[in-house]
């Protein structure tokens, strides 16, 4: 291989140890939209916050109890994404939940960037493009299940790196809403944003396919190239 692109210091680490030369190795993160890196205005002062919800595009599965810890009366305002998940998506919208607001599929990244700047936090399960955009829009990232393999393995590198919460434990909680509210008020927070920022200046400032272009071009003859 003339190149590695990976998504985490960490598997420079592990490549290195199987004899990879760190020349051979460029630490990008997983490649979002460019619309993602684009940090907006800070959200106008408000009473209340706003939270999105997402992960729901494969069923039902749990959302029904998930869903019925938010009250009427909750301190926070939920966007639901619902991806393809038509009967989800009407479910929610019949119930009328003043705080629940579905949202079908988004296919504009631009408007996606959007929706994350309207929200305080994330809660979600760990797919490594949603940890990405969530990581370049810097909002706190609360985990409440995953699916067996590659989650799994995104959830343990992020959450043991401290840019993750671990929230497998909402069954047990009266109120989602408290539990996330505490935890943006206390320091752990101001940790995972330092970590957000260690994370991202760990990241190669190159662009991968430029990567590609020159690596490519140092390959080629230089009567070739003329």
């Amino acid at each position: 291989m003339d190149v590695h692109f990976v998504g985490h210091p960490a598997m420079k680490a592990k490549l290195e140890e199987k004899g990879v030369t760190s020349e051979r190795i460029v630490v990008t993160g997983i490649p979002v939209h460019p619309v993602f890196s684009v940090r907006s205005a800070a959200p106008a002062a408000r009473s209340r916050y706003t939270g999105l919800i997402s992960g729901g595009s494969l069923g039902l599965g749990d959302w029904e109890r998930l869903l019925s810890k938010i009250a009427p009366d909750d301190p926070v305002d939920y966007y639901v994404l619902c991806g393809t998940n038509e009967q989800l998506y009407e479910r929610l919208k019949k119930k009328n939940h003043p705080r629940l607001l579905p949202l079908r599929y988004i296919s504009s990244p631009a408007a996606m960037s959007a929706l994350y700047d309207e929200v305080d936090f994330v809660l979600t399960k760990p797919g490594g493009v949603t940890l990405s955009e969530c990581l370049c829009k810097r909002k706190p990232t609360f985990i409440y299940a995953m699916l067996p393999g590659q989650e799994e393995i995104n959830f343990r590198l992020l959450c043991d790196d401290g840019l993750v919460f671990d929230f497998r434990h909402w069954r047990s909680l009266p109120s989602l809403s408290e539990a996330i509210i505490s935890m943006l008020h206390s320091p752990t927070l101001v940790r995972c944003l330092a970590k957000m920022d260690d994370y991202h200046r760990a990241l190669s400032p190159a662009d991968p396919a430029l990567v590609i272009y020159e690596r490519f071009l140092a390959a080629v003859p230089s009567r070739q190239k003329s």
